[in-house]
């Protein structure tokens, strides 16, 4: 749960820039309102995760037509270096270094799609950025996305190669996604499974009294 009032003290801020920011939050899918509650953080459940992998099925592919000009193609080619220099590497640093450089990437490809598409786009990355940062919380961090093929791809024009590219990715993301919420399931130890009883044979039921009949 999330209280404005808590919020307000910890940033020095206004109640009322408090619950602007919330209502924001709450429309990409962030947060809930609580009726007389106060707030409460969407949580990352099955459910949630689901909907938004079948959101990236749905839209991404739409980014393998995308045309870069020249300028474009040498940005995303050093943002792509500095991704794959931080691979295999654990230092915070590092990583924060390669999960900015992968968002970048992400944001310029979606530039030139139309204002509405842009905005899906760029939910679609905070909601994806939540789900990595939560796992890394969890101590189940996820690689960031190999995406040098893929701009490749786009920079030859290779439209069928580049959606191939981006579904794979996909595919990968929710295996990895899946298999970090499977370990969240809980361990039962056989050790300390309660034995069953064996059921109890039933108790003879008391034979009825003797009632004598009554002579006609």
């Amino acid at each position: 749960m999330i209280h404005e009032a808590v919020l307000a003290e910890r940033f020095r801020l206004g109640r009322a820039a408090v619950r602007v920011a919330l209502t924001r939050l709450e429309a990409i899918g962030f947060v809930e309102r609580q009726a007389r509650q106060g707030w409460r953080v969407t949580p990352l459940d099955g459910p949630h995760v689901a909907a938004l992998i079948l959101a990236r099925r749905q839209l991404e592919p739409a980014l393998a037509r995308r045309l870069l000009s020249a300028e474009e193609v040498q940005v995303l080619r050093a943002l792509a270096i500095a991704v794959g220099a931080a691979a295999g590497r654990q230092e915070p640093a590092v990583v924060a270094t390669a999960r900015a450089a992968e968002r970048r990437m992400r944001d310029l490809l979606a530039e030139q799609s139309g204002a509405l598409a842009r905005r899906w786009f760029c939910e679609l990355a905070d909601h994806v950025s939540r789900i990595v940062r939560a796992l890394e919380i969890a101590g189940l961090p996820l690689a960031p996305a190999h995406l040098s093929p893929l701009i490749e791809a786009l920079a030859s024009g290779d439209a069928v190669s580049a959606e191939r590219l981006i579904r794979a990715e996909i595919d990968g993301f929710e295996i990895a996604v899946a298999r970090a919420m499977l370990s969240f399931a809980p361990q039962v130890n056989p050790a300390k499974r309660r034995r069953g009883r064996r059921p109890l044979a039933p108790k003879p039921m008391a034979a009825a009294p003797a009632t004598k009949r009554r002579e006609e």
